[in-house]
């Protein structure tokens, strides 16, 4: 092996273990709350880490389960300060979703989920709905619907005028 071969070799050998200190794969074994969510993972070679904040989308939040598995990554190859950049659950993720789905889905058993499905089409499942509207709720299907106020409902039909106001009762929703 020549002079340059054994330095790129070298050098091959110093970038393969940066690259390799910069990411990371692991098991969730705890988290924190807090307005940044920090995590503790084992990860590969049994190297535990605390207090590795995990970053989520804005407007987007979940509690992963212990045993879930987050990808961490280590700026600059730094292992003391690692970042979740997602937290993954293969015990639970929906593989059932038809090609071009999303979903929204509960890591902790699969039930309740929101599938935004091809064509158009949206689809909440679960064992309970609960919808909880302060001021306005509105519905409407193919021209017909309703607007729910605080002291009336609102109807609505094709080619019909606007049904009269009537008060309502509505269930106090806890």
């Amino acid at each position: 092996m020549s002079m340059l071969d054994r330095a790129l070799a070298a050098l091959e050998s110093r970038l393969l273990a940066r690259i390799r200190a910069v990411v990371a794969r692991g098991e969730l074994t705890a988290i924190g709350g807090g307005k940044m969510q920090a995590i503790q993972a084992s990860l590969t070679a049994g190297e535990i880490k605390g207090d590795v904040e995990h970053f989520e989308p804005a407007g987007f939040t979940s509690h992963p389960l212990a045993g879930a598995e987050p990808l961490v990554l280590f700026p600059g190859g730094d292992r003391s300060h690692g970042i979740a950049v997602v937290v993954a659950d293969r015990r639970t993720r929906p593989g059932d979703l038809p090609e071009g789905a999303a979903c929204v889905y509960c890591p902790a058993d699969g039930i309740a989920r929101i599938l935004l499905l091809p064509g158009g089409e949206v689809r909440i499942e679960g064992k309970v709905l609960r919808v909880a509207v302060t001021e306005r709720f509105v519905h409407s299907t193919n021209g017909h619907g309703e607007e729910w106020l605080p002291d009336r409902v609102n109807s609505w039909t094709i080619g019909a005028a606007a049904g009269t106001p009537h008060p309502i009762t509505p269930p106090e929703i806890p």
